[in-house]
């Protein structure tokens, strides 16, 4: 025999529906830091935005990934949303509910269907996105079926749970009361007193409930971490001097290197300026005898016998050679350097 399917009505399933709506899209999502891994509620919101990126679906998600707006759009958007948008803020953790993540969803679908809708019908671009909404939204719907599904039933089991635990401990609370009462009506017929007259110690059993708070924005400047220090903050403080003294010495030595280098260095300008006022004070001498000299004379070339003495030529000497007949004339020609032409190359394009 074949079983038969129960099926709701669309009254009921109507019903259940906005049952389902009014317990998910008031979850809140636990969140998780930046960058970990995303915990259950989060993986929800995961995954209603991984049914929208299948691969038979890119070229109807093609017009929703990263939109770029038209100039007129802002004309009739209020608040564009695209696919890139909501994912960022999903792995920023700036979502509190589920619902949030719903709502930007089915926003997406919504601006195309207005924006596009005087397309509607034709084969322009715009007509294309209509379309392409319009498919992609039902899509959107089924997908936030099965994830109201998922999510309802997920937080209604652990409120089961919850109120289960919570009966087994005031079970456990009545059965503690009752067996400190016979305990106290026993000592009561042995002791032959007035039970009432009696005193009895009693045990204060304590209910701890661990209950799920609803996270709450912390008004902070920064997020704060206690975290053991298990000496790996030594450790690095210690490599960080070590460095810190090594480059020390490396800057030391090449302070000392710059150092040597310019003291070589102006040794030597200062021997080559030593050496240029030697030779501009013996061209001034040469100058002066070669003016007091004495026409007619052949011995008229006089030698100072202090320069003599001091290993330098007399200008004398080298006037008399300059005023020889046979002595063959310098000539400075400068040398003319002709500039060679460019040739062009023709430019080949390899396509």
């Amino acid at each position: 025999k074949r079983e038969k399917k129960w099926k709701l009505t669309k009254a009921n399933r109507k019903k259940a529906r906005e049952e389902m709506e009014s317990i998910v899209m008031n979850e809140r999502i636990e969140k998780s830091f930046e960058g970990d891994r995303y915990t259950s509620t989060e993986s929800e919101c995961e995954k209603l935005l991984k049914a929208l990126r299948h691969q038979s679906d890119l070229r109807y998600m093609t017009y929703f990934i990263d939109t770029a707006w038209p100039a007129d759009y802002a004309a009739y958007i209020a608040k564009p949303m695209d696919w890139g948008k909501v994912n960022r803020t999903l792995q920023k953790r700036q979502y509190d509910k589920i619902g949030d993540v719903i709502e930007d969803l089915r926003l997406i679908f919504s601006n195309a269907l207005k924006y596009n809708a005087r397309g509607k019908g034709t084969d322009t671009v715009s007509g294309k996105a209509y379309d392409a909404s319009v498919y992609m939204s039902k899509k959107l719907e089924v997908a936030i079926d099965k994830s109201m599904l998922a999510v309802s039933d997920r937080s209604e089991r652990e409120r089961i749970d919850h109120h289960i635990a919570e009966r087994e401990i005031e079970a456990a609370e009545r059965l503690e009361k009752e067996r400190l009462r016979e305990l106290w009506a026993k000592e009561g017929q042995q002791s032959g007193n007035d039970p009432s007259s009696s005193t009895v110690e009693t045990i204060e059993t304590i209910r701890i409930v661990n209950r799920r708070q609803p996270q709450r924005k912390e008004i902070l400047d920064f997020e704060y971490f206690d975290e053991e220090d298990d000496g790996t903050h030594e450790r690095s403080y210690i490599e960080a001097q070590r460095q810190q003294k090594t480059i020390y010495e490396k800057q030391t030595k090449a302070r000392g290197q710059m150092h040597a280098t310019a003291r070589d260095a102006g040794a030597v300008v200062f021997d080559r300026a030593e050496k240029y006022a030697q030779i501009l004070q013996i061209a001034i001498k040469m100058q002066k005898v070669a003016r007091g000299k004495v026409p007619g004379k052949n011995n008229a070339t006089n030698v100072d016998a202090s320069t003599i003495s001091n290993g330098e030529q007399s200008g004398s000497m080298v006037l008399s050679k300059l005023e020889k007949e046979d002595r063959a004339q310098i000539r400075l020609q400068p040398k003319i350097v002709k500039r060679k032409k460019k040739r062009k190359v023709a430019a080949i394009s390899l396509e």
